[in-house]
């Protein structure tokens, strides 16, 4: 912990690969912080309130069982951690006035919240083998991001805001910057149980992407979902359908997002979102 120090210019850990928590914070004039040995952080890693802080070395952060905050310090170019898999709670990178590139491509899993704002050079977010976030997911603020690259994502547990161009999963589109699964558009994809390309209502696959009671439906190779009367299922519950989403299973997605958006009462194109 190197917390609130006016004399220290750099910090240098070569050796150490584990820690519990690990917090660099409010240090005036430290310059850089070097953890190029630390794979594992079993608490939070936590950088911030640092000035003057123009290079952070984590190049060989794996884990971290709690939350990862780097926030309001005065890095600039690029931030990379290209082998950190896993944050256990929340991910926050967030008002750091001269970041312009983040690298996290190894990244897979966020178990609370995911946030990138307001750090106004930042251009570049690569994010691409994220697939999921247990809480909400921002990115927004960043006013000159002009390339998100999220094309894993599988599973939000909360919102979802991307302001900026961002590269999705088939099945997602965005709506002033508010994403979730359409439905309509021939993918299965998030919360959808079905999905057979059009919002009709009684053909089997309903205009919510519920599959209709006495109704079966599968989904062919490109994930288009095809729907038959099946005799004697008129009371039958409609049966949960595996995404295709990336193909591969996901959870119930957008509780809070597909309030906004009915609040919104806007559409993308043909799309209709899920609740």
């Amino acid at each position: 912990m190197i917390v609130g120090s006016s004399d220290v210019e750099t910090v240098e850990l070569t050796v150490l690969t584990r820690a519990g928590n690990f917090e660099v914070e409010a240090n005036d004039v430290l310059v850089s912080a070097s953890l190029e040995a630390i794979n594992t952080i079993d608490g939070d890693l936590q950088i911030s309130d640092n000035a003057r802080a123009s290079i952070l070395d984590i190049r060989a952060l794996r884990r971290v069982g709690g939350s990862v905050i780097i926030t309001n310090n005065g890095a600039r170019g690029s931030l990379s951690a290209p082998d950190l898999e896993e944050s256990g709670s929340n991910l926050d990178i967030s008002g750091n006035p001269d970041l312009n590139d983040l690298s996290l491509p190894g990244l897979v899993s966020v178990g609370g919240d995911l946030t990138i704002a307001d750090n106004p050079q930042l251009t570049t977010i690569d994010a691409g083998n994220l697939s999921s976030v247990g809480g909400d997911l921002e990115i927004s603020g960043n006013d000159n991001v002009a390339d998100v690259n999220l094309g894993s994502l599988e599973d939000v547990g909360g919102a979802v805001v991307v302001a900026g161009t961002a590269s999705l999963p088939a099945g997602w589109v965005c709506v002033d910057g508010v994403c979730g699964t359409a439905c309509g558009d021939a993918v299965v994809c998030g919360d959808e149980r079905c999905d057979d390309g059009d919002l009709d209502d009684g053909d089997g696959c309903s205009a919510l992407c519920v599959i209709e009671p006495g109704y079966l439906c599968a989904q062919d190779g490109a994930g288009e979902s095809h729907c038959v009367l099946a005799d004697g299922l008129d009371d039958a519950p409609a049966a949960a359908a595996a995404s295709s989403c990336n193909s591969s299973a996901s959870a119930p997605l957008f509780g809070v997002v597909a309030i906004a958006l009915r609040r919104r009462r806007r559409r993308a194109s043909m799309y209709r979102f899920v609740t």
